[in-house]
């Protein structure tokens, strides 16, 4: 099938003929179809609708089922503060040490990004049916470091290395969200899902610096924000596994989406080549 067209697309279009048959005809505008009837069927025209109740439609599906929702959640609140920290990073291990290897210190980060994400796609078949807990116990190991971070004083291998273990969580959190939300997600435009939740999350992150920069917070008052934002995110994981685990009992039914269910017992997911 072609590649469905974008939701900007979408919103310039008025018509919506969804999924209409177009049966077998003489006129010029279907002998395109001659050959496809003479072999015994009808070809499949899918049009997308336009519009903004079209475009609605699409993010409101987009949205569904549990476990999607769990990790855009998590993407919304946690990429902000993994950017937040990333620009003052720098100005706590300043403090500690001005001559530090910030070069040596940020290539360190990188690699552990990469290795968490590779842990993500080595371990996602295991992980996914607990993303509550893996959503509280990341959050809450990425709050944990920040803290400490701002508790070891001059010690410059400690305040290092809890800078550069929150990436390594971050890439394993970040990947793991991308794998299950193109997983869950009932529409073949689920990449927009990633741009929505970074904008989303940079803005928050954006009006959080403004207001703390009006009061002059210094470097470390920002990573207590951060640990605050981690810590939620963290019990929010809690809460929403154990209850999705108390309503429907057992791993696979408590954390699985219900796009999962949807797409299994209703309507499979379309998968468009280009």
């Amino acid at each position: 099938r072609p590649a469905p067209p974008s939701l900007a697309s979408l919103l310039l279009r008025r018509e919506a003929s969804r999924g209409r048959r177009v049966p077998s005809s003489s006129s010029p505008s279907h002998n395109t179809n001659a050959h496809a009837n003479a072999r015994g069927g009808e070809r499949d025209e899918v049009r997308d609708g336009g519009g903004c109740s079209h475009v609605w439609s699409e993010l409101k599906r987009l949205y569904t089922g549990r476990r999607l929702v769990q990790w855009c959640i998590f993407w919304a609140v946690m990429f902000g503060v993994n950017q937040m920290i990333s620009n003052y990073y720098q100005n706590q291990v300043y403090a500690v040490d001005a001559n530090a290897k910030f070069g040596y210190l940020e290539a360190a980060m990188e690699a552990f990004a990469a290795i968490g994400a590779v842990a993500a796609y080595k371990s996602s078949r295991l992980v996914s049916a607990f993303t509550g807990g893996i959503i509280a116990v990341g959050a809450g190991a990425t709050g944990a470091c920040y803290l400490l971070s701002t508790l070891v004083g001059d010690n410059i291998v400690s305040v290092s290395a809890l800078n550069v273990i929150p990436m390594g969580i971050f890439g394993y959190m970040i990947t793991l969200a991308s794998a299950i939300i193109a997983t869950d997600a009932l529409t073949p435009r689920y990449a927009i899902s990633f741009t929505l939740n970074t904008f989303t999350s940079l803005g928050i992150a954006t009006i959080i610096q403004q207001v703390a920069a009006s009061q002059q917070l210094p470097t470390n008052g920002y990573y207590l924000i951060a640990t605050v934002a981690s810590f939620t995110v963290a019990v929010y994981g809690v809460f929403s596994g154990g209850y999705y685990l108390f309503v429907f009992g057992g791993v696979g039914g408590g954390e699985g989406g219900e796009g999962e269910g949807e797409r299994e017992g209703k309507k499979p997911l379309m998968v468009y080549r280009t």
